[in-house]
This record gives structure tokens, C-alpha cells and sequence, in this order.
């Protein structure tokens, strides 16, 4: 199953997390809104509901509304919901054209599709449905800044020269006074002297 394009949050898909001595997962949450997602989020629900039916347990929905502290520091809903998809293993990456990817940091506020399966789980008296992460299209990739500004001069990595260059123009210009190297004809090599 797929997740339409959305908002991700609180991605941990390079290193798995615990979170009160559970066992460490990748996860990631998408934000979703009833405009944009609403059959999604109704599809999501009814999928959840039926796993819930069929193993005969009331619980949890991998849905949840999301909330913000108002000036007085209650939680009110914001009208979008979350859901968290989570493995015990690393998903697999695609870039926005569906070709595999390296893993790579995936900041908040990136847009990413998610390949997911729900699960019912019935645990030391938690139940419920979870959403199972398998892998993650990125649409668009926002990278973490780690809250750094340009403080004016100081230390700068040495920058590369640019050239309309060749790079193969620009080796023989560094290396023209190199002295040539040998040449071994083909019979001077003995299949005894190969390192392999």
C-alpha cells in the first residue's frame, strides 16, 4: 500500500530509535489534512477497523489527531492528523522517479510517499493497529541545518578552481613535465608475477 505525498516529521531512518526501552525502529510520521488526504485517511481507518474486527481486539488506530499547546498551554487540535510508520529494519529509498536511492537524512517538512502494510498487535496490554514502514519516495528533500547562520568571516573549506576545461586538458597540463611512464609489452609479463 502506498501513502499519497505529504509532510514528514520526526524521520529516524538512518538510525533506529527506542523510545522507553522498546526496541529500536526507523520511523517516520507523515502529517496529512482532510482536504488534500481525506480518502486516504478514510481508507487508512477502514483497513485499520477491519484488522481490529477480524482479530476481535479494540484499540488503537495508527491515526491520530495532531495537536499544539495554545497560549494557555492546552493541546488543541490543529486539523491535521498523523500517522507513524515504523520498522524494525532499514525501509529501502527511491528518488521522485521511483529509482533506488542510498539512505539519506530526511528532514521535516520534506514531501515523501510512504510503501506501508498494517499489522494488529496485542502487547504487554497495548492493542491496536500499527503501520508497518517497508520504503519511502522522496519528492522533495529538506535537509537538516542544525540551526547555523553565516557569522561573517572566519574559517572556509578551500575552494575548487572552475575551468570551461576539459578534465582531461586539465591532466595533461598538472602532469606535462611528469616523466612518461613504462611501458611493459604484452610477453614481458610472466602469469607468475600477477599478485593474484
Amino acid at each position: 500500500m502506498l501513502t499519497p505525498e505529504a509532510k514528514a516529521i520526526f524521520a529516524e531512518l538512518i538510525e533506529p530509535k527506542g523510545f522507553k526501552g522498546s526496541d529500536p525502529k526507523y520511523s517516520v510520521t507523515l502529517v496529512l489534512n482532510v482536504s488534500e488526504h481525506g480518502e486516504f485517511l478514510s481508507e487508512i481507518k477502514a483497513e485499520a477497523e477491519k484488522i481490529l474486527a477480524n482479530e476481535g481486539i479494540k484499540g488503537r488506530l495508527p491515526i491520530k489527531p495532531e495537536t499544539k499547546k495554545d497560549e494557555n498551554g492546552e493541546k488543541v487540535p490543529t486539523g491535521n492528523y498523523l500517522v507513524r510508520f515504523s520498522s524494525k529494519t532499514q525501509p529501502d529509498f527511491f528518488d521522485a522517479v521511483g529509482n533506488p536511492t542510498p539512505a539519506i537524512e530526511v528532514g521535516n517538512g520534506s514531501i515523501i510517499r510512504v510503501s506501508y502494510s498494517l499489522y494488529g498487535y496485542d502487547t504487554a496490554g497495548n492493542t491496536g493497529v500499527g503501520a508497518g514502514l517497508r520504503g519511502l519516495q522522496i519528492k522533495e528533500l529538506k535537509t537538516y541545518d542544525h540551526g547555523f547562520t553565516n557569522l561573517g568571516e572566519g574559517y572556509a573549506p578551500p575552494r575548487f578552481e572552475t575551468s570551461d576545461k576539459s578534465g582531461s586538458d586539465i591532466m595533461k597540463e598538472r602532469f606535462s613535465d611528469a616523466p612518461p611512464l613504462p611501458t611493459v609489452a604484452p610477453a614481458d609479463i610472466d602469469d607468475d608475477d600477477l599478485p593474484f
